[in-house]
């Protein structure tokens, strides 16, 4: 088969990727013009007053055209973000609590000595318990 224009032969999907490629130009050029393109699931959504922050005020829903269809998405705001940290951190301070408490119920060691914490011990009385305390002390801290 003779090509007469003497440009090489395009195939389908050449055609196609070129096609995409005008329609994405044409949305870069024109970001004003509404571009008919099909719409997600998620974008027919988009309008509810539930995408503005109660605390802040700011809008919380983006859009974006990503291989030619129509996205809309949640984005965090500053407050949701620093509310969410504080959950997190609540949840591992907790969890720490109750490995603390089990590795306490796993020590057996008996009621005596349930409350002993470095800060509670008297020293002073011995002074080869003082250096052994001070030397447990800091391997704690270190560790």
């Amino acid at each position: 088969m003779k090509n007469l224009d003497n440009t090489a032969p395009k195939s389908y999907a050449q055609n196609i990727r070129n096609s995409q490629h005008r329609q994405r130009c044409e949305i870069i050029e024109n970001p004003n013009k509404t571009p008919s393109l099909p719409e997600s699931t998620a974008m027919k959504n988009s309008g509810k007053t539930e995408d503005i922050c109660l605390i802040c005020g700011k809008n919380r829903r983006r859009k974006a055209v990503i291989c030619g269809v129509k996205y809309s998405f949640h984005v965090m705001c500053e407050c949701e973000v620093k509310r969410e940290k504080a959950e997190r951190q609540k949840l591992e301070d907790l969890e720490k609590m109750q490995k603390i408490e089990k590795l306490r119920a796993l020590s057996l060691l008996g009621e005596r000595f349930k409350n002993v914490t470095f800060e509670t011990t008297q020293t002073g009385a011995n002074s080869s318990f003082d250096t052994a305390f001070k030397r447990c002390k800091q391997y704690c801290e270190i560790y």
